[in-house]
């Protein structure tokens, strides 16, 4: 059991960005305003390096995840302290990504349908993605990313292309320069989910090449939020960004491009490439809760454990009083867990 490394380059990619892009440019606008990019660049620095120390411990422990190579570090007794924070961490973003996704469809496409009834139909589809191994999840990733990438790059070329460039001046704002420090625990929110390598196991035919991967795939989620960002403020201003829950959304619909008769609503082609990521983020998201749960109780590949996650996940995703709210729990969560669980037990 075990992927390559282009699946595991773009396992980050499809981890993290479904479930930041629609949101960004609103955080960073009202945060950094146009000098958002520096701050980017700063962060990605930063989680490539930390990127590097997960995947280097998969290296030198071929063959094992974190719960048996810390045993072997820390002592039997820590290893399942480390775990359970690892599966809790897997829980949150699983079923809160679930959440926040099903609001996004339900005031974008489906405005009729229940949160519940779309959360069902995606942990469904999670579910049985998640119960087929990692092996089989990695070639899903592998075609999605692909398909997720390319749309992307189309996309902001298009709203590259319409957009005025005027709108993203200055391009380096230091009104308040502490804010660069300060608004760290910001990037928690915005890179977390590259520690789902302690969940996989390094094969021989990985190498170090895997940390190369691991990093490059950090630094392409982060050229990934500066191309959202920038082309955001370039086709709605910096200014109005503030005034939508999802940015990126309205400014693809504003586009009008008159040679894509073919295509005239560009965010079609977002929201299929969009929904793909969302369901294989959530597969491997589920199958990283499931597989710590499982090695935790001593009782691998029971698909109880699965069910299992499957349901308490669907229910805590409805705790939440609105989209707003479930975001907020993953900034706090970020605040407070994600720096321990990717910095300092790494």
């Amino acid at each position: 059991m075990g992927i390559t490394n282009r699946q595991l380059l773009f396992m980050h990619y499809i981890l993290i960005i479904p479930f930041t892009c629609c949101t960004i440019s609103k955080l960073l606008a009202d945060t950094f305003a146009t000098g958002s990019w520096l701050f980017i660049i700063g962060a990605t620095a930063i989680y490539c390096f930390a990127a590097g120390i997960i995947a280097y411990l998969g290296y030198l422990f071929k063959n094992q995840t974190l719960f048996e190579y810390s045993q072997l570090i820390a002592g039997k007794f820590a290893s399942y302290c480390i775990s359970i924070l690892y599966m809790i961490n897997f829980f949150v973003f699983f079923s809160l990504l679930l959440r926040s996704v099903s609001e996004i469809i339900k005031s974008e496409l489906l405005v009729n349908t229940p949160i519940w009834a779309t959360m069902l139909v995606m942990i469904i589809a999670a579910g049985y993605a998640a119960s087929k191994g990692l092996s089989n999840i990695g070639r899903i990733i592998e075609i999605i990313g692909l398909i997720t990438l390319l749309s992307a790059l189309i996309i902001h070329f298009l709203m590259f292309c319409s957009g005025d460039i005027l709108n993203t001046r200055p391009f380096l704002n230091f009104s308040e320069p502490s804010k660069y420090i300060t608004s760290f625990p910001l990037t928690l929110y915005l890179f977390s989910g590259f520690e789902i390598m302690t969940i996989i196991p390094f094969k021989n035919h990985n190498g170090k090449k895997a940390i190369g991967a691991a990093m490059l795939s950090i630094l392409l989620i982060g050229l990934s939020y500066i191309m959202i960002f920038e082309t955001c403020c370039m086709v709605l201003g910096i200014e109005s960004i503030s005034n939508y829950s999802y940015p990126l959304i309205p400014a693809m619909r504003k586009l009008d491009i008159t040679a894509l008769q073919f295509l005239k609503r560009i965010d079609l082609l977002f929201i299929i490439a969009w929904l793909l990521a969302v369901f294989a983020s959530s597969a491997i998201l589920l199958f990283g809760t499931a597989e710590y749960a499982r090695k935790i109780l001593s009782k691998p590949g029971n698909n109880k454990i699965l069910i299992a996650v499957c349901l308490i996940g669907f229910i805590f995703g409805l705790v939440p009083k609105s989209d707003i709210s479930a975001n907020q729990i993953v900034l706090y969560y970020c605040y407070y867990a994600s720096g321990i669980i990717i910095f300092i037990i790494p």
